[in-house]
């Protein structure tokens, strides 16, 4: 390993110990080389531990093999040191910090925390680039996603504006029904809204400022919150609302990435199937291997 000149980040996530345990093997690799790359320091037994393959579904070790690079280049061009700088100011911290606040409430303060993050970004093209990922991929800075986040602020007053916002589109919404019946002389029928991306607001100081809720046409309800009649929302205003749903899809991906590990190794629907299958429950009856014995 060459000596290599750190790039530190004194806003990169610190992780509580249970997470740090509850991590990955690809994820405590992930951690620590980054904590390498930012300290200067490559623990010997770091070097030790193999990088796991690339999928194309999840780009982790592909980010893990920047910084790996970056550490044993000799004379790092500039193209992989804006990479590796990337990874370890923007994409890293956003990881780690969706492992610390990962309910589907914190979501729409993700989209914000990594907002501030690329606006800090030092080029105007990388800067930009960004930007218009952000943006086709800004689903939790959505009006559904950022009234669910207020609804779980500690604040009174944003939780407030979340309620009456609520209370707002209930009304709207039983006004246009009453109309419908009287004209039609039958109820309106329930339809499956459109859920389309919106445009952010990349200068908001406040995540619940990503989208203006007051200007938004077609603005409808969280789902999660379509079933609680007007008590149960009326209540938030001096309880936040808890939800355990997870703002990301990394079951998802995991099962991605299986399908893919299986594909490689068997052909034919029923013996992938087979091998995904056995797979899941061996990992159910022992989830890691502490020694050789646990294999026969």
């Amino acid at each position: 390993m060459k000596n290599f000149e750190p790039i530190g980040n004194p806003n990169f996530p610190k992780l509580p110990d249970d997470i740090v345990d509850d991590l990955s093997s690809d994820q405590y690799y992930g951690y620590r080389i980054c904590l390498a790359v930012m300290s200067g320091y490559f623990d010997p037994d770091l070097q030790k531990l193999q990088i796991g393959p690339i999928f194309h579904s999840r780009w982790l070790t592909l980010a893990f093999r920047i910084l790996r690079f970056y550490t044993s280049a000799k004379q790092p061009s500039k193209s992989l040191v804006q990479l590796t700088n990337f990874c370890l100011k923007i994409y890293f911290p956003t990881w780690f910090n969706i492992k610390i606040e990962n309910k589907i409430t914190d979501g729409a303060k993700n989209v914000f925390k990594l907002i501030e993050r690329v606006r800090q970004l030092p080029t105007d093209k990388v800067r930009d680039i960004s930007m218009k990922v952000l943006q086709r991929n800004a689903y939790f800075a959505h009006s559904e996603n950022v009234i669910l986040g207020m609804l779980a602020e500690d604040d009174e007053n944003i939780r407030r504006r979340a309620v009456d916002k609520i209370f707002e589109l209930r009304s709207e919404a039983s006004a246009t029904t009453d109309m419908e019946s009287s004209t039609l002389g039958s109820s309106r029928k329930d339809v499956v809204r459109q859920f389309k991306v919106l445009k952010i607001n990349v200068e908001a100081t406040h995540f619940y400022d990503l989208t203006n809720l007051d200007s938004i046409k077609d603005i409808s309800q969280p789902p999660a919150v379509l079933d609680l009649d007007d008590t149960s929302i009326a209540q938030m205003l001096t309880k936040p609302l808890v939800l355990q749903h997870p703002c990301h899809n990394q079951a998802v991906e995991r099962h991605v990435k299986l399908v893919t590990e299986a594909a490689s190794v068997v052909i034919g629907y029923e013996k992938r199937d087979g091998m995904i299958r056995q797979t899941i429950q061996s990992r159910l009856v022992i989830s890691k291997f502490d020694s050789k014995q646990q294999f026969v």
